[in-house]
């Protein structure tokens, strides 16, 4: 039976090519549009950017273009990874209430655990320092909201000073009014 990490994982590797466990994945949509992109540059054909856009928002330079599509399949794959994390903890609690456990397996769960609490406590010390408003970040990485800007800013963007005060008026009393509702909705049906 294998017993390190690498050969551990070769075993798994060949009885899945072995017997398949199920239906392949179908690739990352991210693939073809970043070798699209790669193939422009390299032949000085034109640049899809409008999908470009959509994956990379706002990185500008080639370098950036390619680090960006990396960066978006890491974010794709990271929920497959947790859960692979998540079956796998899974695993071995189920594990680790066994009663034949040898001294060495129990040794190797507490260690594997211990393991684990240290890399939660260093990962909930890290994020408190980052801690930040969802708000702000959906703001930011809102791709159909940022369109709907772009659209609305060009569609006013030669309206004069005055025009522009006018609008920020309209819409700050319309912000005011669609909170007030908000307030008046809520009061009715929460429980008192």
């Amino acid at each position: 039976m294998p017993t390190s990490p690498e050969a551990i994982l070769n075993n798994l590797i060949c009885r899945e090519v072995i017997d398949p466990t199920g239906q392949e994945e179908p690739p990352s949509p991210t693939i073809p549009i970043f070798s699209d992109a790669v193939g422009a540059v390299t032949h000085g054909t034109a640049l899809n950017r409008s999908a470009i856009e959509r994956i990379l928002n706002n990185q500008l330079e080639k370098a950036e273009m390619v680090a960006g599509f990396l960066r978006q399949l890491d974010f794709e794959s990271a929920p497959a990874m947790a859960e692979i994390i998540c079956n796998t903890e899974r695993m071995l609690r189920n594990a680790s209430r066994r009663g034949d456990l040898s001294v060495s397996e129990a040794m190797e769960l507490w260690q594997t655990a211990m393991s684990r609490v240290k890399d939660v406590k260093t990962t909930t010390e890290r994020t408190d320092k980052l801690a930040v408003d969802s708000a702000i970040i959906f703001e930011k990485i809102d791709y159909t909201t940022k369109q709907v800007e772009r659209g609305l800013s060009i569609k006013f963007r030669d309206t004069s000073p005055h025009g522009r005060e006018l609008m920020r008026k309209k819409l700050w009393e319309l912000k005011q009014a669609v909170i007030k509702d908000a307030i008046a909705v809520e009061s009715t049906t929460s429980p008192t």
